[in-house]
């Protein structure tokens, strides 16, 4: 029995669970630091002499961190205990159980006022019901009843005395628990945290009670009423746990041993209840999925039990969970259980069946197979189910085909015949799986078998081996511990390098299978150690840039750009990779530019900002694509990575208004991005990458006043799209053009930003004589003639400033893009065939929104009623109408009702109430729905400041409820588009009501044990 604070992978074997793995977070990991979280990943796969070789090492090391230094005792005492409760040999469990108590009670000695010591005082005790737990196994093998008896007699006097120290704690802990405040101000962390602890110090002591009575009733004959009294007792107390914390993952461990209690009193339905019960809980997180394969073997177990039988139900569950293991689940502690308890179960179920009967015959003999399969996969994997396995076998009339190896020899050899077999070519999925596991055994059996006289790199090449499968099999840290083992205690060895390589593969496969909201520091941290290590283990090679390269990437994606600027600058001038690592790290700049450009102008970063991230992000891709381009003219390859940062670059320049620069890096002869699409080169066959051509260059010779070249785009662009041959393709060139048209706007918003208004100008003027040509040209299809006025559009939207007063350019340019609206309509009215189906509806939505930025609300709201009495359901309508009554609202206040709630008169004007709860049910809206809640809030804000004394007060109140209510219902607000604008609308709230503009509460969180 194990109890301690902060492990999740040593859930004992006797109900006593991790409770800050299960309870809350009481201190993050970057507080304990990387060691303790090293022993802790290590410890929880079972590694346990590799945590006690690192203790060792950092005991004796002068760069230990101070704080891991003074937990050096408690973590190996745990670890040892760790290892006396899964060893199978008693003499040695013993004495880890002695060395265990050793350093604990050195630990208790010199760390008295540590935060641990309430552990390490558990792990006391723990040691008395390990100790315990021994005596009653000698009981259990003791061949005369007097042995029994005395062994019994002693397991059960340990038992008490732990018991003792458990009931002590539970009353210090509520003692202490009781000297907080019932409220705590949030702001006081340091004192929320402590109170925690002190909770999770009263429920381990729970659990612990549980587990000890548990322990005590398996001393006493199950027949005897001391059995049912105890088990039953024991049962009560995992039932109080689960009844107080029954939405915790602990409360779910307790109902688990709850009902393993059952089964042990023979009450399999109410056993069965509550294992069900635990099954139905969500398994997408790892700690539930980890309850859920405890509780999985332990209802297959008790489906086998002889008054029960439920082969079938055993045995359709076991394979089901079979199919769905993840990576290593299957042949680990559990998987290994479920396999051998499905085996078993088929095995059963077989029996049931009559042979000579065709449709069962043909079951009994797949129930035959499944329970060979599972039990030989067993019968070859060390642990508790391994014997019995193969006496299972043996009943079935299966041997296996070869004795057990005796010799670290023999054992290697095995493995290597197994491992030469997974290389094989032609392999079945199956087999080669079979194989892999195989080698797995014999090379885990040669390094039990190893002596003195085994030479050190005869040892370390089956570490390799090992490290090789682990991940070949997924288990990344497994893989990822024994290749830095091999590196760096053996860094001349035979295998250090290839252990290296492993080593950061597999810790850059952990970080990358971590969630997005996990802590990935430690992942990082392993990697950024290893690295180092092989640069300067092995100057001379390549790993040590692919070794930073591959911590470019992780940072990229954990978004740490200036961590990778870092990791850059040790990625040699003439590593391939440098270049590589330019592009990669620039085009992720550019990327994060073009997002926060995009941000409301509340939001928006300061102009300096913005200017430094794009300027950074062009010099990295310079350096990298002049780096790549002279790799490519030694005869490399021109990549996709190359041809996106090409891209991005003549992006960026066309943004910054240097068309020259940018037509020079679209038009160069080897790697420019219009040179390889006009030459129909196979890499620009990715993605948007083609379209996304067209677009830079077209306004790039805008531009440069290349009239004749970016009209050859335009219709190259659509010749294109119309080639792909989709229904759809009009549409598609529609919505190429309408985004077209917002860079152009978006591009003018910046250079208004940044005063550079006479480049504003000559960038509104270059388009609008291409407009002009375009327009002059016979044959204007609908996508050119919506492009032309959506263009116009957008460099009005570019040049108005927002407000009441509209400057004359922008004026003009509105208007042009209403006259091409009406150009268009007026095709579509003689020829309903000249757009896409629906597009007049379309185009009518958009001619009222330009309608309305020229302040003709009448106008515009005359169309959308047109539209929304036949068709009430256009939401694009729906929503340019409140726009309307709320830019009308701020000439006259009464028509921010109307944009909030709807017009009576024309009842087919929704508002935003309406759109919201209208729309609130289907998920493909959900933008929609969070842009009509949050003008909904912004309309009655504003519609207050037209009132005064109490009523502006409770129309305000109102507006902070309208965004509370969100945060209530939907945690992400609208995720990143839309949380931030609640955010700031919520601080302008408070501030109008006189508050401090502190933003939106802390939303109460359900804790997520891990």
């Amino acid at each position: 029995m194990l109890i301690w604070r902060r492990q999740p992978g040593s859930l004992a074997g006797l109900g006593i669970v991790s409770v800050a793995a299960v309870l809350v977070a009481v201190t993050s990991s970057q507080a304990r630091g990387d060691s303790r979280r090293l022993v802790e990943a290590l410890r929880e796969r079972g590694l346990y002499e590799e945590v006690l070789y690192y203790l060792e090492t950092m005991a004796d090391s002068p760069l230990v961190d101070p704080e891991f230094e003074e937990v050096i005792d408690y973590e190996a005492g745990v670890t040892l205990i760790n290892a006396a409760m899964t060893g199978r040999v008693m003499a040695e469990r013993e004495k880890r159980l002695e060395q265990a108590k050793t350093h604990l009670e050195r630990f208790v000695k010199e760390q008295p006022g540590h935060p641990l010591i309430f552990s390490a005082r558990s792990q006391l005790a723990n040691l008395l019901v390990q100790r315990g737990r021994i005596e009653r196994e000698k009981a259990d093998e003791a061949e005369s009843e007097g042995a029994r008896t005395r062994h019994a007699t002693a397991a059960r006097k340990l038992l008490d005395e732990a018991e003792v120290v458990f009931q002590e704690q539970e009353s210090q802990a509520i003692e202490e628990h009781e000297r907080f405040p019932k409220f705590i101000d949030p702001k006081q962390t340091k004192q929320i945290e402590e109170r925690n602890q002190v909770r999770g110090d009263i429920l381990e002591a729970r659990m612990a009670l549980g587990g000890v009575k548990f322990e005590t009733a398996l001393t006493y004959p199950r027949d005897s009423d001391e059995f049912k009294e105890v088990m039953t007792e024991a049962a009560e107390r995992y039932g109080k746990v689960y009844e107080l914390y029954s939405t915790r993952l602990v409360g779910l461990y307790a109902r688990m041993w709850e009902g393993r209690c059952y089964k042990e009193l023979g009450d399999h339905k109410r056993a069965f209840d509550a294992f069900e019960e635990l099954l139905e809980q969500p398994a997408d997180h790892a700690a539930f999925r980890a309850l859920a394969h405890r509780v999985t073997a332990l209802k297959l177990e008790t489906c086998l039990l002889p008054n029960v039988k439920e082969y079938k139900r055993a045995m359709d569950r076991g394979l089901a969970w079979l199919d769905a293991a993840r990576g290593a689940e299957g042949t680990g502690v559990e998987g290994l259980a479920i396999r051998y308890y499905t085996g078993v179960a088929a095995a059963e179920y077989a029996k049931t069946l009559n042979e000579d009967d065709p449709a069962e015959s043909k079951l009994r003999a797949a129930a035959h197979a499944d329970a060979r399969r599972a039990l030989e996969f067993v019968a070859r994997m060390p642990g508790e189910h391994q014997r019995r396995a193969r006496e299972r076998l043996a009943e079935l009339g299966i041997e296996r085909e070869e004795g057990e190896p005796t010799k670290f020899a023999d054992a290697r050899d095995r493995g290597k015949g197994e491992l030469d077999k997974v290389q094989m070519a032609g392999l079945e999925p199956d087999e080669r799986a079979e194989a892999a596991e195989k080698a797995l055994e014999y090379f885990r059996l040669a390094m039990r078998l190893a002596d003195e006289t085994v030479e050190p790199d005869d040892l370390n090449v089956v570490r390799y081996y090992l490290a090789f499968l682990y991940w070949m099999r997924d288990d990344y840290y497994r893989a990822a511990v024994t290749g830095e083992f091999l590196a760096r205690r053996y860094p001349s060895g035979i295998a250090a390098r290839q252990g290296a390589k492993i080593a950061l593969a597999a810790y850059a496969k952990l970080f990358s299978d971590a969630t997005p909201d996990q802590d990935r520091q430690w992942e990082i941290d392993r990697m950024v150690g290893i690295a180092g290590f092989i640069t300067r283990r092995w100057p001379d090679t390549p790993d040590g840039a692919d070794a930073w390269m591959m911590l470019v990437r992780s940072a990229v994606v954990s978004e740490q750009l200036d961590q990778a600027r870092e990791y850059l600058a040790n990625i040699p001038d003439t590593a391939p990779q440098r270049g590589e690592a330019e592009l990669l790290i620039g085009q992720t700049l550019w990327a994060d530019y073009a997002r926060k450009l995009r941000l409301p102008e509340d939001q928006r970063p300061d102009q300096q900002e913005l200017t430094a991230l794009v300027d950074g992000a062009k010099q990295v891709l310079e350096r990298g694509v002049k780096r790549m381009k002279e790799h490519v003219e030694q005869g490399g390859p021109v990549t996709y990575t190359l041809c996106t940062a090409v891209l991005s670059l003549a992006q960026i320049l066309v943004n910054q208004n240097d068309p020259a620069g940018a037509v020079q890096w679209l038009d160069d002869p080897v790697i420019g991005a219009m040179t390889l699409v006009r030459d129909d080169a196979e890499v620009t066959d990715r993605g948007a990458f083609r379209v996304e051509t067209y677009k830079a260059a077209l306004r790039a010779y805008v531009g440069q006043k290349e009239l004749d070249k970016a009209e050859a785009v335009m219709e190259d662009l659509e010749q294109t799209i119309q080639q792909q041959g989709d229904a759809d393709a009009e549409q598609q060139l529609t919505q190429i053009y309408i985004s077209l048209g917002r860079d152009l706007e978006q591009q003018l918003e910046m250079l208004r930003s940044e005063g550079k208004l006479a480049e504003q100008r000559d960038v509104s003027k270059g388009f609008e004589l291409f407009l002009e040509r375009i327009l002059e040209r016979p044959g204007n299809t609908f996508s050119s003639l919506n492009w032309i006025a959506e263009t116009f559009y957008g460099l009005g939207a570019g040049l108005d400033p927002g407000g009441q007063r509209l400057p004359t350019d922008a004026k003009a340019y509105y208007g042009r893009a209403v006259a091409g609206y009406m150009t268009i309509l007026r095709e579509l009215r003689d020829d309903p065939e000249f757009g896409p189906p629906r597009a007049q509806r379309s185009i009518q939505v958009r001619l009222a929104r330009c309608l309305r930025r020229l302040q003709r609300y009448d106008d515009a709201l005359k169309l959308l009623r047109a539209i929304l009495e036949d068709e009430p359901m256009v939401i694009d309508a729906q929503l340019e109408a409140a726009y309307t009554y709320q830019a009308l609202g701020a000439e006259k206040p009464a028509y921010y009702r109307l944009a909030m709630f709807g017009s009576r008169k024309y009842q087919q004007f929704w508002g935003w109430g309406r759109i919201a709860n209208r729309v609130s049910r289907s998920p493909q809206h959900a933008n929609v729905f969070h842009e009509a809640r949050y003008n909904l809030a912004h309309c009655r804000m504003d519609y207050a400041l037209s009132l005064s004394g109490s009523e502006r007060q409770k129309t305000l109140q109102r507006a902070k409820e309208d965004i509370r209510i969100i945060q209530r219902l939907f945690p992400d607000m609208g995720g990143e588009q839309w949380a931030p604008k609640y955010e700031e609308l919520y601080k302008k709230i408070q501030e109008l009501l006189g508050e401090s503009p502190t933003g939106l509460p802390e939303r109460e969180k359900i804790e997520i044990d891990d």
